[in-house]
């Protein structure tokens, strides 16, 4: 085992992570190795939890004071009495230490996460052209549920720098009579006679996401997305038939914060949107995952997509609450 002439502190990785909660400051010196005492210095702002284990990495210097390569270490906090601080102790780490270090802290470069459920329409108001066409809301005569899914691909390009992938498929197709005429795309449909309506909002977005390092178990990002949508509505009755479309790009804004239940269990909040003078986005989810394998989660929750625009091609405002199980991956 190496003697160190001197430890000084340059770089830390927490292998397992220190919590933030009730901290107790570390010694301000240590001894390290079993063929004599050698003293070093760790940071004052270096706060250790009871009972707790880590690997840290601590530059070793020469005895000019010139940096000599990296030491890897154990650290150990033991039982905090009444009143006192844990007392910390450190010891080289064997090949056995840094073996667990590294699975545990194993970065991930890719993230799938698929959802399927069912979602359920609360409004679906429409009327083309906006400002003449006959309003009507497609929830009234079409509540659901339907079948939804969606997949995400994230690429964790570093620990704070992620891109992410979603396709988000959403279609509504029913059959109904209506009580009153519908004046649509200039097309009377008469009341009494069956309509076949088709409404679709497909979604494809790209994020960047920055993550901020984990307060307590909270973990916190913000981003933003790049959202092409691709929307129609269609009425047809016999031999009348209407339709509009919209294919078009939208900025959103993302914000996420998931919280640590535990080491396995965790619940997590995203959200994509936006508002303008003339309509809004909102998409957002809170699910519960259970990690059942270090590579994949099963997950569950609630989403509601809400929105729409208010232009003269179209008025279209719908609110969307949808159920749904997933599995993530991690590789």
């Amino acid at each position: 085992m190496k003697k160190f002439k001197e430890l000084s502190i340059a770089l830390v990785f927490a292998v397992s992570a220190f919590a933030l909660a009730n901290p107790a400051q570390a010694a301000s010196s240590f001894e390290l190795g079993t063929d004599g005492p050698v003293s070093g210095m760790i940071e004052p702002s270096v706060s250790f939890k009871p009972e707790s284990r880590a690997v840290v990495r601590l530059s070793r210097l020469d005895a000019a004071g010139k940096p000599a390569g990296d030491a890897d270490v154990v650290v150990e906090s033991s039982s905090a009495s009444q009143g006192q601080a844990p007392e910390v102790a450190f010891h080289p780490a064997d090949a056995q230490d840094l073996a667990a270090a590294a699975k545990e802290d194993r970065f991930y470069r890719f993230i799938i996460n698929a959802e399927g459920g069912l979602v359920f329409q609360t409004n679906n108001d429409i009327a083309v052209p906006g400002g003449s066409g006959s309003r009507f809301d497609l929830a009234d005569v079409a509540p659901g549920p339907y079948a939804s899914f969606r997949v995400y691909l994230w690429w964790m390009i570093t620990q704070k720098h992620s891109l992410r992938l979603l396709y988000a498929p959403l279609s509504v197709s029913t059959t109904f009579t209506p009580s009153e005429d519908i004046l649509f795309d200039q097309v009377n449909f008469l009341a009494g006679r069956a309509v076949d309506a088709l409404y679709k909002f497909n979604s494809y977005r790209l994020s960047y996401i920055y993550h901020f390092d984990a307060v307590g178990k909270f973990s916190f990002r913000v981003g933003f997305t790049a959202k092409i949508r691709d929307a129609a509505i269609e009425l047809e009755s016999g031999t009348s038939a209407g339709s509009t479309t919209d294919i078009g790009f939208v900025p959103l804004l993302n914000f996420g914060v998931r919280y640590a239940v535990s080491d396995k269990f965790y619940l997590d909040l995203d959200a994509d949107g936006s508002w303008a003078p003339q309509g809004r986005a909102i998409d957002a989810a809170l699910k519960a995952g259970y990690q059942v394998h270090p590579h994949a989660a099963l997950e569950a929750g609630y989403r509601v997509v809400e929105g729409g625009a208010d232009v003269a091609q179209v008025y279209n405002f719908a609110w969307f609450n949808s159920v749904f199980f997933g599995v993530s991956a991690r590789f």
